[in-house]
């Protein structure tokens, strides 16, 4: 009997088996404390930021000799997708140091750069340091930026043609993040012919009975949650439930089958999302440190029992299947990102499904206004535990401008906000868990994801606005670890 019992246990506990969850399991996530950034950030930092100078297709001057070691010239195939950035990016890049990327396409393509971080030491009486764009690759008219554009990121370059350059200078005085963007190369004319051939829609992600009135929800049993009305349909979903993750408003059981929650290390609570069969994408503050994350999968309720819920499933991973961001900054909260591979691949079902992700195709959409979801099991107040029911809740997209006002020099085009309500936000154990819009596909609609939940203020309860990583910023690294190619 003794050996039998060694053994269960060893099952259990192994790390890669996808299995049913045991209810001490099931009491560790409901015990746990939610993760978020160990930064404080500040409302209003004191410090001034640098003023940013620009000027527009300005005569180009002067002798102008970029280093090998940092420079590139590219020719592009239609559709090739690329990051671009500074020496030492996100870190301060070096002095005395010449740089310059030309790029160029096939006949009848377009460049087109999305800048995600600019800042360099601002205009002083001149472009000591500077960022210029020539949108004909031949630099004798360019648009020279100095400072601090973050303001105005993520923004949008178009070359005039099929040919685009940029150039950094920077000089031995003070020293900033620099450049950060992505390239596209795109037909002038873009029609069935050739568009993008990757979709991102491959008719099973991002489906929920929540977009299709006709087809019915998962069987789920009601007596640990939160009862749901049969009258509620798919187009009242958006606006009778959901309104907020503060309060006590749950999701309709089993809407968002790519939730996932997060134990790590035992004790600290994080949420994510199945990104395709063998991958689950978070936050790094989530995974940063962690030697094992317990995966949760399949579930609405955290208390429910096994019977109430038999979609549900569990698997232990260790720190080498977890793929942190090797840039992210705990002080900056920057590369804010995470991917978990699973030891052993998902079959989908009504419970489990992936979330869609965006392609390059979508690297030049903000999103600013429009409305988006947050799911998760935060907590429900400043002064709340986890919540056992999915919560979900609807805001808008702000601009990066007007989110600055609070989040001042910590946010950049790599992160993107959404505006809050006092009863309408979503806080503390919601990090990791996404941010995603309704699209229209080939393959009808679907739910794709855009941002990951990265950080807020002190509390949720005042109506300060939440930073996500954006998905758009970081396609080359979720390409880089999932294989795939978005």
């Amino acid at each position: 009997m003794k050996c039998i019992l060694i053994l269960s246990l060893s099952v259990a506990f192994a790390a890669g088996v996808l299995r049913l969850p045991t209810e001490k399991e099931l009491g560790a996530f409901i015990r746990s404390i939610p993760r978020f950034p160990t930064r404080q950030i500040p409302l209003f930092p004191p410090s001034p930021l640098p003023s940013l100078h620009s000027e527009f297709n300005r005569t180009f001057r002067g002798v102008y000799r970029p280093y090998e070691a940092c420079s590139i010239n590219k020719t592009l195939g239609l559709w090739d997708f690329g990051t671009i950035q500074t020496p030492n990016y996100p870190e301060d890049y070096p002095s005395d140091t010449s740089c310059e990327w030309v790029l160029e396409g096939p006949p009848d393509s377009r460049i087109q750069l999305t800048v995600f971080d600019l800042e360099t030491q601002a205009w002083f009486l001149g472009y000591y340091d500077y960022v210029a764009f020539s949108r004909d690759g031949n630099f004798e008219k360019v648009d020279q930026f100095a400072g601090d554009a973050n303001a105005k990121t993520p923004f949008l370059v178009d070359s005039y043609e099929n040919k685009i350059g940029i150039r950094f200078k920077s000089n031995g005085f003070i020293n900033y993040r620099g450049l950060k963007l992505e390239y596209v190369v795109r037909p002038v004319n873009e029609t069935a012919e050739n568009k993008y051939k990757v979709s991102n829609d491959d008719g099973v992600c991002g489906r929920s009975f929540i977009l299709d009135p006709m087809t019915e929800a998962p069987a789920v049993e009601t007596t640990t949650g939160a009862a749901v009305e049969e009258s509620t349909t798919a187009g009242e979903e958006a606006t009778t439930q959901g309104q907020r993750i503060i309060g006590h408003t749950p999701a309709l059981p089993h809407a968002y089958p790519w939730m996932v929650a997060l134990l790590i290390n035992g004790r600290s609570f994080c949420g994510g999302s199945v990104i395709d069969d063998q991958h689950i994408i978070t936050a790094a503050h989530c995974t940063d440190g962690a030697e094992t994350v317990t995966i949760l999968l399949g579930t609405h309720n955290l208390k429910a029992s096994s019977e109430e819920e038999p979609g549900r499933r569990v698997v232990n991973v260790t720190a080498e299947n977890i793929h942190q961001h090797p840039k992210y900054n705990e002080d900056t909260v920057t590369h804010d990102i995470s991917i978990i591979r699973l030891p052993e691949k998902l079959t989908f079902d009504e419970y489990i499904k992936p979330i869609c992700l965006p392609n390059r195709e979508f690297v030049n959409e903000f999103f600013e206004k429009q409305a988006v979801n947050v799911t998760g099991w935060g907590i429900t107040g400043d002064r709340a535990g986890i919540s056992p029911d999915l919560q979900v809740t609807n805001v808008e997209v702000m601009g990066n401008g007007q989110c600055r006002q609070v989040f001042r020099d910590v946010l950049t085009g790599n992160q993107i906000c959404t505006k809050t309500t006092p009863t309408n936000s979503p806080c503390r154990g919601d990090s990791g868990g996404p941010l995603y819009l309704r699209q229209s596909g080939p393959n009808g609609d679907y739910l794709m994801q855009v941002g990951i939940v990265s950080f807020g203020t002190v509390t949720c309860e005042r109506g300060y606005p939440v930073a996500f990583t954006r998905v758009t910023a970081f396609l080359d690294y979720i390409n880089e670890i999932t294989g795939r190619n978005l």
